[in-house]
């Protein structure tokens, strides 16, 4: 998330889901050969969504707090703060009549905002426009708002901003072929401290994955009874017994999410895997940097190391490339293949159909524009500021180093900025036509964004978690299914070790 609020979308009521419907896989504008499949083509299984929750306060981590103020001038060693509370709430679509056992896929939302409270963004975003970012952070009306958007459990009578169902679109596709597809809330981490957000999201996969473990094997845990009929909150059941196989487990994170599934496939954490689960494929969707865990050296380079799982990582030219992180972290050290994919086009919100304009949501917007869109070189068009990961890596920086406060530095030993914090160099001040070092390329609609996105996804879990290797050529960049939408540069590192 930015920390602009785009005010004036069309109103909804407040926690509102948007759903999309892909187009039918005979109406989709790909170029593939003859007889070559589409990986985004619907499967074979008709698929139900169930919604689950234990309560917004049914998960602690141990010493890991609240944010602070903003006008916090306490102790940042020992504030006087209490633990984060934290939600245990998730949605899970799966395929109502597959055989056998299933793969189960857990989808992690980033950092946005928490409740859906337009009045507070309205209030923000007319602060931001009548101050300007130098004197803003320093406004107690524009910080009471963004407390009230930033807060954890919301106050009655404002719902929750429902990111976890940001992905329905994709979900519904991924069970549609036989996988069981489970997307979490985090919103109790958002609203927390951004020192131990990773080992807080890696937990609360780690725990979502527990109840799972236990309803599958035994019929019941703290599961059972809790899950409900999304369109009427009715009680649901449907029997999880044996359906699911816990040895092929994916995970897909977007934005911060996308930081919080590398440190959670670590070789490091390994241990903290409830018992029986294997960590078969591993998506970092438009992540957020590792920071100085790319320095040579650093402590905190194999918590963010991948190196037991295929890795795949996408970054949208019209956003970020601190993705390449991951690329770095693993090249070398891993014995399973990376996939890169760069999307000509993509930004990062479209993603997300919760934070996209479409929805009407709180908060919602198009993040290029509101980084750069007074530098649009044309209707339609976007860049990225960025420079593409050179051959062998980014040079380190040997004057940044890391934190002492239990996190990795923003930044590290690369450019760029942190996509969930804004950018922290202030709006560009060059002309993007004139430097040669930017692409200027189409961006994508939000539709067509999607339908490339659930179309790698797919194809990356289809091969990983279902060994069906024909979407292989796809994932490695030997074949390019949407090239009518727009260019994906597809590479693939192979195993070193």
């Amino acid at each position: 998330m930015t920390s602009v609020i785009a005010a004036g979308t069309a109103a909804v009521a407040a926690g509102a889901l948007l759903f999309v419907t892909l187009p039918p896989a005979d109406a989709q504008t790909n170029e593939r050969s003859a007889g070559s499949p589409d990986p985004a083509a619907a499967g074979p299984y008709a698929v139900a969504s169930l919604d689950y929750t234990l309560g917004d306060a049914a998960f602690r981590v141990p010493g890991y707090l609240v944010e602070p103020p903003w006008d916090w001038d306490g102790d940042w060693e020992n504030p006087d703060l209490p633990e984060a509370e934290i939600e245990l709430t998730g949605n899970v679509h799966y395929p109502t009549s597959a055989d056998g056992t299933s793969p189960l896929v857990v989808l992690l939302h980033g950092y946005w905002t928490t409740c859906a409270d337009r009045e507070a963004a309205d209030i923000a975003a007319a602060r931001e426009a009548a101050l300007g970012w130098e004197d803003i952070y320093d406004d107690p009306e524009w910080q009471n708002a963004m407390g009230r958007l930033m807060q954890w459990p919301c106050v009655p009578g404002v719902s929750p901003l429902p990111s976890y169902r940001g992905y329905d679109h994709l979900a519904q596709r991924l069970a549609s072929h036989g996988m069981v597809v489970v997307s979490i809330s985090a919103n109790g981490v958002n609203a927390a401290s951004m020192n131990g957000a990773d080992n807080a999201r890696s937990l609360l996969i780690n725990r979502h994955l527990e109840m799972w473990s236990e309803l599958t094997r035994t019929g019941g845990g703290e599961l059972a009874g809790r899950l409900t009929d999304p369109r009427t909150g009715a009680a649901a059941t449907v029997d999880f017994t044996d359906r699911i196989d816990l040895s092929r487990v994916g995970t897909m994170g977007h934005s911060r999410g996308g930081r919080a599934v590398a440190w959670h496939a670590a070789d490091v954490h390994r241990d903290e895997l409830p018992a029986g689960v294997r960590i078969a494929g591993v998506l970092s969707l438009a992540a957020a940097g590792a920071g100085t865990a790319t320095n040579e050296g650093s402590p905190w380079a194999p918590m963010y190391r991948v190196t037991s799982a295929p890795l795949a990582v996408w970054m949208g030219w019209c956003d970020n490339f601190q993705g390449e992180d991951y690329i770095d972290l693993a090249t070398g050290a891993t014995s399973k293949p990376i996939d890169s994919w760069y999307v000509d086009g993509a930004n990062h919100n479209f993603l997300n159909t919760q934070w996209s304009p479409s929805s009407g949501q709180v908060t919602a917007h198009d993040d290029f524009e509101e980084f750069y869109g007074d530098l649009r070189p044309g209707p339609g068009l976007c860049f990225n500021p960025e420079r593409k990961r050179p051959p062998g890596g980014w040079p380190q920086d040997p004057d940044v180093g890391d934190t002492e406060d239990g996190d990795p530095a923003y930044g590290g030993g690369r450019e760029g900025s942190d996509p969930d914090q804004g950018d922290p160099d202030g709006e560009p001040t060059w002309d993007p036509v004139d430097d040669p070092d930017v692409r200027v390329v189409r961006q994508l609609t939000e539709e067509e964004q999607r339908q490339v996105h659930v179309g790698y996804a797919t194809a990356f879990f289809r091969h990983t978690l279902l060994g069906d290797h024909r979407f292989e050529a796809v994932i490695s960049g030997e074949r390019h299914p949407y090239a009518t939408i727009t260019d994906v540069d597809a590479t693939r590192i192979d195993p070193q070790r």
